[in-house]
């Protein structure tokens, strides 16, 4: 069956901390409208991602999720059966002291800093690319590879996450293969595991060079089961039609 959750407005910054918004069983398939890292606020070339979207409220997550019988210490499996576009356009910035283009605080380097800029990227009817005009009147063009960039679990010992960070929780991977037919493996810190998912993604390379991938909105379908036990499980597992991998 497939169940609707989240009205649009309703969601959170951090993994762990909540109590859980729905709870589904194992196997059952439900469906998350899930927001861009900027909230969908950054809606033209003349928007400003650090104005829209201050950090640390960045990456809204739907969820928490329980799932009926997952105890403290089980392993998930966490499928992704659909992601469908929320939107027919995404958003993709360089922001001064964010990603690789410039130093950080937590990376200096001697480059210069970047200027804030902005692209919308238009998704084409048949889904199959997308496009932007550059200040210039250039076409740049994509592929549509929707993905997640947000994936994980209630962090153990009730610690709280932000959304933007990874761990053996899950979190914030940015990796292209979060995507439909994949399956993610995590291991549950409390009971009912405590799902959150978000940081939708139209497009992106290996990494968020500049800082950001083309974000975008999704409905997306999930499933979640029990998976095997296995002691010697200690770290997400990602499974796909031609990969199998640690995160």
């Amino acid at each position: 069956m497939v169940r609707p959750l989240n009205d649009g407005h309703d969601f959170v910054f951090q993994l762990g901390g909540h109590a859980p918004r729905l709870s589904v069983g194992p196997g059952e398939q439900f469906t998350v409208f899930t927001e861009d890292c900027f909230s969908g606020r950054l809606t033209s070339v003349d928007g400003r991602p650090r104005e829209v979207a201050p950090y640390p409220k960045v990456n809204p997550l739907v969820g928490p999720i329980a799932v009926e019988g997952i105890k403290a210490g089980d392993i998930m499996a966490i499928r992704l059966h659909r992601l469908e576009p929320a939107r027919d356009w995404g958003v993709a910035t360089i922001s001064p002291n964010f990603g690789f283009l410039s130093g950080t605080r937590a990376s200096p380097n001697l480059q210069a800093e970047q200027e804030e800029r902005v692209w919308i990227w238009c998704l084409a009817s048949d889904r199959t690319e997308l496009t932007t005009q550059t200040s210039s009147g250039r076409t740049l063009r994509a592929g549509y590879r929707p993905f997640h960039g947000t994936l994980g679990v209630a962090p153990a010992h009730g610690e709280v996450r932000l959304g933007v960070v990874p761990g053996d929780f899950g979190g914030n991977f940015d990796i292209p293969d979060l995507t439909e037919g994949a399956t993610l493996y995590l291991r549950a810190n409390i009971d009912g595991g405590h799902i959150y998912i978000g940081d939708g993604h139209y497009a992106q390379g290996d990494g968020e060079i500049a800082g950001t991938a083309v974000e975008g909105a999704f409905f997306t379908t999930l499933s979640v089961e029990r998976a095997t036990a296995d002691e010697s499980f200690d770290w997400p597992r990602l499974e796909t039609e031609s990969h199998i991998g640690v995160i």
